[in-house]
């Protein structure tokens, strides 16, 4: 029996242990693969590694859709968790390719998947709360929404879990820095059957701009004074040093050569006193041998 003859049925249980590549592949082969592959019914588990995954034309987003999941472990997660306004233009060119990858895969899921049980969101450093506020409105059967690594998510992602999660039972935000203790705090007495769960959430530093932190900018301000006050101050005594410095290097080089010309010249000068007493040395001998001949004389 060849595969194309087994009913639907046994079409899909086949489909169904095939992941979204191989099932892609074997819609290719024919028609009537094809239209198992769009059954709306074997699309209710996704499950991606990487924005990347979210391009490909290898899955189907339909109302069967209970279960989807993004989760992201890559270095490049780290540029993407980088304050905007630290990023390098590199950073910035390498985020540029991928960022709003999950944010429009979100709108379409909000368009598409009305009864979606739960979302996972992991090392996608992109989404915003604007995007997760527009998933609890649509998804209103939402019951567990879990992210983890999510450095734009902040309080309002809570206020909204509140405000339109009627359904939700679990809430997770592990390692979202921009997550805030009151903020946790608010949803868990807004409804306290949730179960809710921030690892490391509360204890992060923020994102914060320099200019919105004014005692850190009146910091830099008098920093910047007093370096400008310290160069203004000290420019004239460092010149004055200079020149002092070009002086004495002139004097002491002067000097230097003062003393060896006089070096020089007291060495000449006892060479050619040492030449001339080698030379008179042997006249004085013979003037010697003559003097006993003229004292005789004068005796």
């Amino acid at each position: 029996m060849h595969v194309t003859e087994l009913n639907r049925e046994c079409l899909l249980h086949l489909f169904s242990f095939l992941d979204k590549s191989s099932r892609r592949s074997l819609s290719l082969s024919c028609l009537r693969m094809r239209e198992v592959f769009l059954e709306p019914g074997l699309w209710t588990l996704l499950r991606f590694e990487s924005p990347a995954e979210l391009r490909r034309d290898n899955f189907v987003l339909g109302a069967a859709l209970r279960h989807l999941a993004v989760s992201w472990h890559s270095s490049r997660v780290k540029v993407c968790n980088v304050e905007d306004w630290m990023k390098s233009s590199f950073q910035k060119d390498l985020c540029s390719k991928h960022e709003s990858l999950v944010s429009s895969f979100l709108e379409r899921v909000c368009h598409t998947c009305p009864n979606l049980l739960s979302l996972t969101l992991s090392g996608c450093g992109h989404i915003t709360d604007s995007d997760l506020v527009s998933v609890l409105r649509c998804c209103g059967r939402l019951r567990r929404l879990r992210l983890e690594n999510c450095s734009r998510v902040t309080d309002a992602v809570l206020r909204a879990a509140a405000l339109h999660g009627g359904r939700l039972e679990e809430v997770r935000v592990d390692f979202c820095r921009n997550v805030s203790r009151s903020g946790l705090q608010a949803l868990r007495e807004s409804r306290p059957a949730l179960v809710l769960g921030a690892e490391r959430s509360a204890g992060m530093i923020p994102d914060t701009r320099p200019e919105d932190r004014p005692h850190v900018r009146r910091a830099l301000q008098k920093v910047l004074l007093t370096r400008d006050q310290i160069r203004t101050t000290l420019r004239p005594r460092i010149r004055d040093q200079n020149h002092t410095e070009t002086q004495n290097k002139r004097s002491d080089q002067n000097h230097t050569e003062i003393q060896n010309k006089s070096a020089e010249q007291n060495h000449t000068e006892t060479q050619n006193k040492s030449a001339e007493q080698n030379q008179t040395g042997p006249r004085a001998r013979e003037e010697a041998a003559l003097d006993p001949e003229q004292e005789r004389r004068l005796h």
